[in-house]
């Protein structure tokens, strides 16, 4: 019998044939079974589809002042090399980091791969952020919500190296990225 990281892993390949085949139909290039933008206005272009899409909110980032209750907007870095170290300080300084909890089980990263995280390093200033999010998404997907879209797969917070296909710094070098069901979001 199947275990469900081989289930997972079988769905993602047939999915991504599936998109292949969708793309091609609908003349997206590249058809290469990873829906996006392009794929979306594909398709929209093919069956005929005009809709106009409201920009989208920023989240609420907003915190209360503990002491006047007013509420200051959290001021996030650009993420260019200089903003980045200005605001967290330079990359691979592992005494930034804290351990947190994450608010549901994660599977790590891999296929067939059974091993539970329970947390993992994260840069002080994101925890508490990191945290709250992780809620937020177990709160609206619940457990079987999580497991569908992978959000329960994790790939890694810090870690000390150059972007994928790269030469700059990756964001996981502050330990400030988190990757979540790397088996299809593959850094698109």
């Amino acid at each position: 019998m199947a275990t469900r990281a081989e289930k997972v892993g079988a769905s993602i390949i047939a999915n991504e044939a599936r998109w292949k085949a969708i793309q091609k139909a609908v003349g997206a290039a590249p058809a290469d079974g990873w829906p996006g933008k392009g794929t979306v206005a594909a398709l929209e272009t093919k069956l005929g589809i005009e809709v106009t899409v409201p920009a989208a909110k920023p989240p609420d980032v907003s915190k209360k002042g503990a002491a006047s209750g007013t509420s200051a907007r959290k001021q996030w870095p650009k993420p260019d090399y200089n903003s980045m170290v200005a605001f967290y300080g330079k990359p691979g300084n592992e005494s930034k980091l804290v351990r947190v909890t994450f608010p549901y089980r994660m599977r790590l990263y891999k296929r067939g791969a059974a091993l539970n995280v329970r947390g993992h390093r994260v840069h002080t200033t994101c925890a508490d952020s990191l945290v709250a999010i992780l809620g937020d998404l177990l709160k609206k997907f619940e457990k079987d919500g999580l497991e569908e879209h992978g959000l329960d797969v994790f790939g890694g917070i810090y870690n000390y190296r150059k972007v994928r296909n790269g030469s700059s710094t990756s964001k996981h070098s502050w330990g400030v990225a988190i990757d979540l069901n790397p088996n299809e979001n593959r850094n698109r």
